[in-house]
């Protein structure tokens, strides 16, 4: 399901809403955010205001998810492409750690599924420290 240009309206009344009320202080508890990150998902509705208001609430305090709570959140920036803006690095390495256990291959995700030739070295090139000699 993806919201259309008829949902437009609603959506953005309900993204103005609750960016509102995340920058108003209103505290939101774990379940709040995953419900409305779950929304937004769902119909992927990406709005990156409220995603990294969304992203900065959870950087603050990801240790307090339970493992249920954080599977969602990862789950639904996922969907959404991702975490928005470089001020949630715990949530972003997070996220890429996420799709990777999950076989995701993901714009995030490219980086760590490269393959890479490992050339082999003769060990008598070696010194005793493990450096190769210069030739």
């Amino acid at each position: 399901v993806k919201s259309d240009h008829e949902d437009g309206h609603l959506f953005a009344a309900l993204s103005h809403r609750a960016l509102e009320l995340l920058h108003s202080g209103t505290r939101f508890n774990t379940m709040d955010i995953c419900q409305l990150l779950v929304g937004l998902a769902h119909f992927r509705y990406r709005d990156e205001l409220v995603l990294k208001a969304l992203g900065s609430r959870i950087e603050a305090s990801i240790e307090d998810y339970d493992s249920k709570a954080r599977d969602i959140v990862l789950w639904s920036f996922s969907n959404l492409g991702g975490v928005p803006g470089k001020d949630s690095p715990s949530l972003s390495e997070a996220l890429v750690e996420y799709e990777l256990s999950r076989g995701a291959s993901t714009e995030r995700t490219e980086g760590h599924l490269l393959a890479s030739e490992i050339l082999p070295v003769d060990i008598a090139d070696l010194t005793e420290d493990g450096a190769q000699l210069s030739q």
